[in-house]
């Protein structure tokens, strides 16, 4: 059976126990169909721009003022993994130290 509808998920309902669904209370369909669905929905629902919900009214000082966050979140990001790897770096240079240590005791 293919379907070819967009699934709101909150209106996703058992049913009977043979876990079948009920799709906006007309279609009936399978388990699996439904898990498929939900997928190919959640897909198409991947993380937009919050700018688009001003449509073509954006304001320039939030276009500006998102690109400076991206900007600064971007930069701390790449401090702080870097900061990781270094840290990371330290441990198993202290812990080859304590090896040694033990080593010669």
């Amino acid at each position: 059976m293919q379907a070819s509808l967009k699934i709101d998920i909150r209106n996703v309902q058992p049913a009977t126990s043979r876990r079948f669904f009920l799709v906006a209370a007309s279609t009936l369909v399978e388990e699996s169909e439904v898990e498929s669905l939900v997928r190919k929905d959640l897909a198409e629902k991947s993380p937009r721009d919050p700018l688009d919900w001003f449509g073509i009214l954006v304001p320039p000082a939030l276009g500006t003022a998102q690109a400076a966050f991206k900007s600064a979140l971007n930069e701390a990001v790449s401090n702080v993994i870097n900061i990781s790897v270094e840290m990371r770096d330290l441990e198993a240079e202290v812990e080859g130290l304590r090896r040694r240590i033990r080593s010669t005791e």
